[in-house]
């Protein structure tokens, strides 16, 4: 890439807009603050012409991540194929907020010819960095076989990575890896993460069983939501299993009946005043959940 600016092409009005001009001439600082703001700005604006200028000011700023992240975050906003071969380098930078918003742009582009590359790129992270940049991908990864295109990346290769990534040594990466198996952006096509379920529902972690069977109880099964009201109805359930309740039910009424009652239950027997600092939060969020209706508040 040049290491001179992209000259800026744009509209008419843009070229005789001074606060628009007066954003890219920011851009263009050597104050990492005011470059950050400025980008900030820019990603308002609706120019695919912007996309180049944005890419011309990674040179400058590639070893500065707090800056390059800004970067590949406003590029996200004016993608391109062309553009997001120039950011797969950045998808092996030390810093995990960087690699992050380097996967962000390929995902914004969605392009299948560029499938293959980010499965390797999410291989060699999950072997080589730190959780915070692991977890960050894997929205990425379990959506990378809906990439349009041609497209040799299939839903049982990225369910089998995500399996895997279920003895990884750190907790973080284990839960994140449980829901994207769980909970995917759109149901897999493929059997291979009903075939996990009873391994997940096993795990001594409460945070993947709890959310292995509000995914369960989401679909109907009679089961699963027993089993989820005899914890309820323990003697302390854990935080993970109260939190899950809201997802359980979001699309069913009559479920949304059924666990709100558990759950003012709880309360009402004080489970939240034997730990608030830990408690408060998962009580609140699953009771909003158990709120909503598509029509709005209940």
């Amino acid at each position: 890439m040049d290491a001179q600016y992209s000259p800026m092409k744009s509209s008419s009005s843009h070229a005789q807009d001074p606060y628009f001009q007066g954003v890219l001439h920011a851009c263009r600082s050597d104050d990492p603050r005011q470059v950050i703001e400025a980008l900030d700005a820019l990603s308002n604006e609706d120019d695919p012409a912007l996309g180049p200028f944005v890419l011309s000011l990674i040179p400058r700023w590639r070893h500065d991540p707090h800056v390059l992240e800004a970067v590949l975050d406003t590029y996200e906003y004016f993608p391109s194929y062309e553009g997001a071969l120039e950011v797969l380098p950045f998808l092996r930078h030390p810093a995990p907020a960087v690699v992050v918003s380097a996967m962000s742009v390929l995902d914004t582009v969605e392009d299948a010819r560029l499938a293959e590359r980010a499965l390797e790129e999410c291989l060699w992270i999950f072997q080589n960095h730190e959780p915070e940049a692991v977890t960050g991908v894997l929205y990425t990864l379990s959506d990378l076989h809906r990439w349009y295109g041609p497209n040799p990346v299939t839903s049982g290769r990225i369910i089998g990575v995500l399996a895997e990534l279920l003895e990884h040594p750190a907790r973080e990466v284990r839960v994140a890896a449980a829901e994207r198996l769980m909970w995917p952006l759109k149901p897999w096509a493929d059997a291979g993460a009903d075939a996990l379920l009873p391994r997940l529902l096993d795990s001594p972690d409460p945070a993947i069983c709890a959310s292995t069977l509000a995914r369960l109880v989401s679909r109907g099964d009679k089961a699963a939501l027993d089993r989820l009201v005899e914890i309820l109805r323990g003697p302390d359930p854990e935080p993970e299993f109260v939190s899950a309740t809201g997802r359980a039910a979001y699309d069913s009424n009559k479920l949304k009946s059924v666990l709100r009652k558990e759950l003012k239950r709880l309360r009402k027997n004080g489970w939240v005043d034997r730990d608030p600092a830990n408690r408060t939060k998962p009580m609140e969020r699953a009771l909003d959940w158990l709120k909503w209706d598509w029509l709005g508040w209940l």
